[in-house]
């Protein structure tokens, strides 16, 4: 398969049922992850043909490294974002069985002027899901879990008292 930025032209594979296929991705840019570092993005994909309107697609290895600022000590930080596999599936909206269904939120929707699937707006959903609620660099990191177990000692010296 030839690699098309985030691309992947996907017309053999709709016309042979069943039929498997990866590519390698490396060195990606998107411009729509925004502190996304120099050394950019790289995963695998494995694709298989699940009837002449789908594909299943499958992502493994997904790294990523992101520049953050850790929002308890406003220190800039780097975030290493590691998916070992995650799937999904790319249909032809116009084409399935039912006309009423709509395409549900986990899936994507297959070019059907060029049969090609992209990539991108999946692996940013990927990123977006993957960020943790309170960002924190590796120092605050730690202090958070020095002060969980300090709670947790506290806490349970509370609950040895012997309430007459």
């Amino acid at each position: 398969m030839k690699d098309y930025w985030f691309k992947i032209k996907v017309s053999d594979l709709l016309r042979n049922t069943w039929q498997k296929d990866s590519i390698v991705f490396e060195n990606k840019f998107s411009s729509n992850i925004e502190n996304l570092t120099k050394e950019w993005m790289k995963w695998e994909v494995y694709l298989q043909s699940l009837d002449e309107n789908t594909v299943f697609v499958e992502i493994k290895d997904l790294e990523m490294t992101l520049d953050e600022a850790c929002e308890i000590c406003l220190k800039d930080f780097e975030r290493k974002v590691e998916i070992s596999e995650i799937s999904t599936k790319f249909i032809f909206p116009d084409k399935m069985l039912n006309p009423e269904e709509k395409v549900h939120d986990e899936e994507f929707e297959i070019n059907p002027k060029d049969e090609t699937i992209d990539l991108e707006e999946f692996i940013v959903q990927l990123v977006i899901s993957e960020r943790p609620v309170v960002l924190r660099c590796a120092e605050c990191e730690e202090i958070e879990g020095n002060d969980e177990e300090n709670e947790d000692t506290n806490s349970s010296s509370w609950n040895s008292i012997k309430w007459l």
